[in-house]
């Protein structure tokens, strides 16, 4: 029978034996993922020796014109990767639950429901994420300190500076550059995405993928459906009045302001599919 109370004791040796699991399941996956920076950097690298006869002309001329790949490209595959990793690591770590024998093995291991759910909470949004960007991050710098040609590594990059780079003078700055951006937008990805992996029993990342399209078109026409009274129209049109003000008001600390406003709704989000995942949990029978 399954003990209801938590004991720290059991939830430490339950959490080990979950970090295992995980691992066995997304090993692989994981750390070809962690390893990107070096793949990205020999597939640039192969790609200026074909393509570009960089490496004809440092041959035959002895000019060091051979580039690895510089800040805009780490940053957009950074994005790419850690946007991967959000849809696949929650359904392969913890989607086999919803399957009748590995759920019910699952049910019947000695650890309550809540330690359960705590592990599958810390390690899906706190662990692994952790794991992922210090190997990410340190494989980033490795690769641009063997070449300085790649330029400064992500964590230690000024990308507010590069978003008004490459588009122009931006009305708001980034509070915090490298690491907490790409955490964050992790956390805010894989918390649905673990959702859907314990919702569906099947394509669990593209039925997440429809339900979040079926979601928002459902709130997009809601939305146009309120709008086209007279009176919607003009509160609408009083509310962005009022908004504009109060950004006008507020020029000074708009980059204070667009990053509380990400950083709540990202917690907004993680509250509301941790209550959700909780109680699916909690009905989980086979």
């Amino acid at each position: 029978m399954e003990n209801n109370r938590f004991s720290f004791n059991r939830f430490g040796k339950y959490f080990l034996y979950d970090i295992k699991a995980t691992w066995k399941n997304t090993g692989v996956l994981f750390l070809v993922l962690a390893l990107f920076p070096v793949v990205t950097y020999l597939i640039y690298l192969l790609y200026e020796a074909i393509f570009t006869g960089n490496l004809w002309t440092t041959i035959t001329t002895g000019e060091e014109v051979m580039k690895g790949p510089g800040i805009a490209v780490r940053l957009v595959f950074l994005v790419i990767v850690t946007f991967v990793l959000a849809l696949v690591i929650p359904s392969r770590a913890y989607g086999h639950i919803t399957e009748k024998k590995s759920g019910s093995e699952w049910l019947m291991l000695p650890a309550s429901r809540f330690e359960k759910y705590l592990s599958m909470m810390l390690n899906t949004l706190i662990f692994i994420p952790l794991a992922f960007f210090a190997i990410y991050f340190l494989s980033d710098a490795a690769i641009c300190l063997l070449d300085s040609s790649c330029g400064t590594p992500i964590v230690a990059s000024n990308i507010n500076g590069l978003m008004e780079e490459h588009m122009g003078e931006m009305p708001f700055r980034l509070v915090n550059n490298g690491f907490w951006i790409a955490f964050i937008n992790y956390i805010d990805y894989a918390v649905v995405f673990l959702v859907g992996a314990l919702i569906f029993k099947k394509w669990k990342i593209v039925g997440t993928i429809i339900a979040l399209w079926a979601i928002s078109t459902v709130f997009a026409t809601a939305g146009s459906l309120l709008f086209i009274g007279t009176n919607m129209m003009t509160f609408a049109e009083t509310m962005a009045a009022k908004i504009t003000n109060f950004l006008s008001s507020n020029a000074d600390h708009l980059d204070l302001i667009f990053n509380g406003f990400i950083n709540l709704q990202i917690i907004i989000i993680t509250a509301i599919c941790a209550v959700i995942i909780w109680f699916r949990l909690k009905k989980l029978q086979h």
